[in-house]
This record gives C-alpha cells, sequence and structure tokens, in this order.
C-alpha cells in the first residue's frame, strides 16, 4: 500500500497507523504472608509432587520462573546445595546456577527422591499452559496475585533486607539493573520502616 501511495495510485494507506494501542500491563503486586501460607498449605496436602507445588517453591525462594522449573535431575546437585539451569530453560538463552535456600531442601530432597523413585528425568513436567493453570488453581482461592509475583515478592524482600542489589540481580538471573529494580515493589510500611531508621 505504501508503494502505491507513492505511485499516486491510492490516496493513503488504511494499513497505516491503525491507532491500536497495547494495553498497559498490570503492575505485579508481592505476595502477602497470608497468600504464601495458604496456597503453601493447600499445595502440601493436594499437589505434594506435583508441578505446582515445585514451580510455588522454586519460585518462593529460589525467584525461578515458571519455565525454568522443569530442569534436568542431574542440575540439581542436593549434596553440593546447588541448582544449574540450562540455556535452553532460562529466559534469554542464558543458564546459570544458584545456590539453594536452605529452607526449601527438606521439601527439594524429598520431590527429587520422589521423581527419581518414579523414573522421571526433570524436577515436574510443566503443562502446556502452566501461566494459565496457575491463575485458574489461584481464582479457586481467591487470590488475585500471579506466579511470577513471587519472583517480585522474593526481590522485594532481598531489597527489604538489605542484600547488595548486585547479589540479588545474580540471584535471580537479571541482565542489567534497571530490569531488577522494575520488580521492586514498596509499600508505605516499608518506607515507614526506613523511616524508623533515620530517627537518631
Amino acid at each position: 500500500m505504501a508503494e502505491a501511495v507513492k505511485r499516486g495510485m491510492a490516496t493513503s494507506s488504511p494499513a497505516k497507523e491503525l491507532g491500536i494501542k497495547k494495553e498497559a500491563s498490570a503492575e505485579k503486586a508481592t505476595w502477602t504472608d497470608a497468600e504464601i501460607a495458604t496456597v503453601d498449605r493447600v499445595l502440601a496436602t493436594d499437589h505434594k509432587f506435583d508441578w505446582l507445588r515445585v514451580t510455588f517453591l522454586l519460585g518462593r525462594y529460589q525467584a525461578a520462573r515458571l519455565g525454568s522449573c522443569a530442569v534436568p535431575l542431574s542440575c540439581v546437585d542436593l549434596s553440593r546445595g546447588t541448582i544449574g539451569y540450562p540455556d535452553i530453560q532460562v529466559k534469554g538463552g542464558k543458564g546459570y546456577s544458584q545456590p539453594i535456600d536452605k529452607r526449601l531442601m527438606p521439601s527439594l530432597t524429598e520431590i527429587v527422591e520422589h521423581r527419581r523413585s518414579i523414573g522421571a528425568d526433570t524436577l515436574c513436567d510443566l503443562p502446556a499452559m502452566p501461566s494459565l493453570m496457575w491463575r485458574q488453581f489461584l481464582d479457586v482461592l481467591g487470590i488475585k496475585v500471579s506466579h511470577h509475583s513471587l519472583r517480585v515478592t522474593w526481590i522485594t524482600k532481598a531489597a527489604l533486607a538489605e542484600i547488595p542489589e548486585s547479589i540479588a540481580q545474580r540471584f535471580s538471573n537479571h541482565s542489567s539493573n534497571t530490569v531488577h529494580r522494575i520488580y521492586m515493589r514498596f509499600t508505605n510500611a516499608d518506607l515507614a520502616g526506613m523511616l524508623d531508621k533515620l530517627v537518631g
């Protein structure tokens, strides 16, 4: 059409500047302690070795994305306390490794042992549309946050715990501090806590 307009065969291109604007994405919120406790209880009871629980635990303790959770069992080194994420399973295609949070070790050990006992090769088997299935699961519980917000929660808590940003960025495998900072969601209560530290 652009060529037709250029040659004078048409006055304008109907396909140019359609005016379709992308809606702004909803800002990801952090999980509350109550939401984490509710989901933790339900998954530990009804989905002990299910992919939902694996992705919840890795999101909560390791700031892992959904697609990274189906790691080969060979990449989970319980003796050294590390998880390695292969290039193919990492956003951006750049694999990385991280230490395992000590709070995760008992559940992770149990899951790894179970998966090996059934002849599985990976920590979990993700369904075709895991984000949608997570949304449906959370909707049943009346919880509005998303699975990805576990990553937001981890990064926000790391900042509030005064963990150096460069270390938290490395742990969560963010490529830049600009991207990393987008995940920080501070509440007024968080800011009030900062003010308390200034008094003195």
